[in-house]
């Protein structure tokens, strides 16, 4: 049985499509975050439909945004959209949020930018 299984795959199982996905952020000094990735075909097309039904829905007259800023948008609400929804993993038994913290002074100061600190993930 053994020599038939070998001859119907001769060259060996089929490689992995998903061993190539890469996702990379870099965070900034001011927050904001610069980021690349790499997805094979379905993962690829899963993010296509999923950020294009949100740019679809979100479509209004006189919007001049870009395409790529539509689709910023987009991928920011997806994430939203998960967070709210309460169906993501639980990290170290906390449920995934985001804090900002923003000192009182910086609150009553109405001339000056607030200073926050961010954490990410799961609450300590």
């Amino acid at each position: 049985m053994h020599h038939y299984l070998d001859r119907l795959d001769a060259d060996g199982p089929e490689p992995d499509p998903t061993e190539g996905r890469r996702l990379t952020i870099v965070e900034h000094a001011d927050g904001s975050i610069t980021g690349r990735f790499d997805l094979d075909a379905v993962g690829g097309e899963k993010l296509q439909t999923a950020l294009e039904s949100i740019v679809q829905a979100g479509r209004a007259a006189g919007d001049e945004r870009t395409r790529a800023q539509q689709q910023a948008d987009a991928l920011v609400q997806l994430c939203g959209n998960q967070l709210a929804s309460g169906s993501l993993p639980v990290l170290r038994g906390h449920k995934p949020q985001v804090i900002v913290k923003i000192d009182l002074a910086d609150l009553a100061d109405p001339h000056d930018r607030p200073r926050c600190r961010r954490r990410w993930g799961s609450a300590r």
